[in-house]
C-alpha cells in the first residue's frame, strides 16, 4: 500500500490486502474503502475523528477522505478492500448513502442484529482476499460479487439506523490538507521546508502547521520523513543502489538521519532490511 494519495490499478475495480502490523500515515483516494480487524488492536482516525478498533471491528472509508491507521499492539491482522463503486454496477448507492451511513462499525453492532450477521462478514472479506491472492480463473468476478453482498448487507443494516458515527461533509480546510499531501508526494524529493509548501498553498506557515496537523496526525517536518522513508523502504526491496544513495535519492541530506528515522518507523535497521528482504 501507498503511503500517501493512493489510485488502485487501473485495470481493476478493487484492490485487496491484508496487512500485518499496520502503521500507516495519513493518505486520501478516490475509492471506497472497507477496513476489518481480524486480531489486535489499531487506532484509525478518519479526518480528525478517532477510534480504537479490535477484532472483529470494521470501518467504512468514504471517497476522498482522509484517513490513517497507527498499530498499538504488534500483533494486528486486518483486510483491506478498496474498490472504485462506479465501476461496480449498483454500488453507486454508496456515494448517495456515504454520510449518512457507518463509518465505525464494532463488532457488537452487528451482534446486536444477528451473529450470523458478523460471521458472514468476516467470511467475505477472508473469502475475498484470497481470492485476490490465488487469481484463479474469473477471479475479479467472485470478488466483484462478494463486494456486492458486502456493501448490501452494510446498506441494509446501517444505512438508514444512526451511525455509532458519522463523518462530516469535507470541508475547504481538508482539501487544504490533501492538497498538500499530494505536492509533498511529488516533491518529496525536493528540499521542502514548511515555509515553501505553505507559501505554495498561500496559507501563513503557523497557521498552515496547525492545519496540517490536525488532519494528517503528523506535523509537517515528521509527514514529510514518513513519506520519504515508506518510499526509500520500497527501494530497498526492490532496487541494487546501496543504501546511501537510496536515502539521498528519497530526499534525505543525512545517512545518519536516515537511519534513525527509519530504525524509529519499522524497528529495524535498512541494512537488515537491504540483507533480508
Amino acid at each position: 500500500m501507498k503511503p500517501f494519495y493512493e489510485a488502485i490499478d487501473p485495470n481493476l475495480a478493487f484492490q485487496v490486502e491484508k496487512v500485518y502490523n499496520l502503521s500507516f500515515p495519513a493518505h486520501w483516494h478516490k475509492e471506497f474503502e472497507l477496513f476489518f480487524l481480524c486480531s489486535g488492536h489499531v487506532t484509525v482516525n478518519i479526518e480528525n475523528q478517532v477510534r480504537t478498533l479490535s477484532e472483529g471491528d470494521l470501518v467504512v472509508v468514504n471517497c476522498d477522505t482522509i484517513h490513517y491507521y497507527d498499530e498499538k499492539d504488534n500483533d494486528s491482522v486486518a483486510i483491506i478492500i478498496i474498490f472504485n463503486p462506479d465501476e461496480i454496477l449498483g454500488l453507486y448507492q454508496w456515494l448517495e448513502n456515504g454520510y449518512q451511513g457507518p463509518c465505525f462499525l464494532k463488532k457488537q453492532d452487528f451482534d446486536r442484529i444477528s451473529p450470523h450477521l458478523h460471521r458472514r462478514i468476516k467470511s467475505l472479506f477472508l473469502e475475498t482476499e484470497q481470492e485476490f491472492v490465488r487469481q484463479q480463473q474469473y477471479y475479479n468476478w467472485m470478488i466483484t460479487s462478494k463486494i456486492v453482498e458486502l456493501s448490501a448487507l452494510l446498506l441494509r443494516h446501517f444505512s438508514n439506523s444512526a451511525s455509532p458515527v458519522s463523518v462530516k461533509k469535507t470541508s475547504g480546510s481538508i482539501h487544504v490538507v490533501k492538497s498538500a499531501m499530494t505536492y509533498i508526494q511529488e516533491y518529496h524529493t525536493e528540499p521542502l521546508t514548511l515555509e515553501s509548501v505553505s507559501n505554495h498553498m498561500g496559507f501563513n506557515p503557523y497557521y498552515f502547521s496547525k492545519l496540517f496537523k490536525k488532519y494528517a496526525g503528523l506535523g509537517f517536518k515528521d509527514y514529510l520523513n514518513r513519506i520519504r522513508i515508506e518510499h526509500a523502504n520500497a527501494l530497498l526491496e526492490t532496487s541494487d543502489e546501496e543504501i546511501a544513495a537510496i536515502a539521498y535519492k528519497c530526499g534525505f541530506n543525512s545517512i545518519r538521519t536516515f537511519n534513525r528515522i527509519y530504525k524509529s518507523v519499522y524497528n529495524h535497521s535498512p541494512s537488515q532490511k537491504k540483507h533480508h528482504p
